[in-house]
């Protein structure tokens, strides 16, 4: 079971799920496809942290030490080029 808390997210066995309900984490759906359409295609540096954080949390990448978002847009950016180019 997937579950995050700012923009960390982390594999569990469901029967810890409680614990980490405790801890501030939340289940994250595995489907993606729910999230607003215009997010899919706004361009990064116009998204706020939220959308950011889901943005991270989609790709699978840690933006937890980011201090704003241009920071965090720029974490993403580079992670998918990356994937783009095949080295993720």
């Amino acid at each position: 079971m997937l579950i995050a808390k700012g923009g960390i997210s982390r594999e569990i066995e469901e029967k810890n799920l409680q614990e980490y309900i405790d801890k501030g984490y939340k289940p994250v759906e595995e489907n993606h496809n729910d999230s607003p359409p215009e997010t899919k295609n706004k361009p990064l540096n116009k998204m706020t942290m939220g959308e950011l954080e889901a943005k991270a949390l989609e790709i699978g990448i840690d933006i937890s030490d980011c201090r704003n978002n241009a920071e965090r847009a720029e974490r993403i950016q580079g992670t998918l080029e990356a994937i783009q180019e095949g080295g993720e």
